[in-house]
């Protein structure tokens, strides 16, 4: 096979293989953490907030080899939501530990659930990765790693400049693993 029509491969940071492929849109991998991975799956054209979605969490060791799999609500059948979530607007995000992040108003957030930043602008280290939050009051949360609850340090991060949003996404947020 010539390099050219070599199938693509994405690694992760440790370097390991992400079953994905990019011609098909019914597959989603979404990693929480270097601990376990999030796989969504449905049928062409079914869109994340439609119940079509069969959703499993792999959890892997330090080396990337699978030593589990669970489905979300103990269940492989497709009738999950892939993205439920509320997303949020933030309107600023501390360089202090914990980081601590404004938003629009956390009445739709409860401590504990897990969130998806995006799009920040300035503190763009925190962009694209999930965290465990704690819910300080009605428009600010604190941020935490969901593998082992430490405080996001956000001491030496970029300053904040504007934008982005949280997104308690449900394949985050299950009520159970099984």
């Amino acid at each position: 096979m010539s390099r050219g029509t070599r199938p693509i491969q994405y690694v992760d940071s440790k370097g390991h293989v992400i079953p994905y492929n990019p011609s098909d849109n019914t597959s989603k991998v979404v990693y929480l953490s270097d601990l376990y991975r999030i796989y969504g799956s449905t049928r062409p054209g079914t869109a994340v907030t439609i119940a079509g979605w069969r959703i499993s969490k792999e959890t892997v060791d330090t080396s990337g080899n699978t030593t589990d799999i669970q489905y979300y609500d103990g269940d492989n059948d497709f009738n999950k939501v892939w993205n439920s979530g509320t997303t949020l607007v933030i309107s600023g995000a501390t360089k202090a530990n914990p980081c601590v992040v404004t938003v629009s108003a956390t009445a739709t957030l409860t401590s504990n659930d897990i969130v998806l930043i995006s799009s920040v602008a300035g503190m763009v280290e925190l962009n694209n990765h999930h965290y465990l939050i704690t819910v300080i009051d009605g428009t600010t949360l604190s941020l935490q790693d969901p593998d082992n609850d430490a405080n996001i340090n956000s001491s030496g991060f970029t300053t904040y400049t504007s934008g982005g949003t949280t997104n308690k996404t449900e394949y985050s947020n299950p009520t159970t693993w099984s």
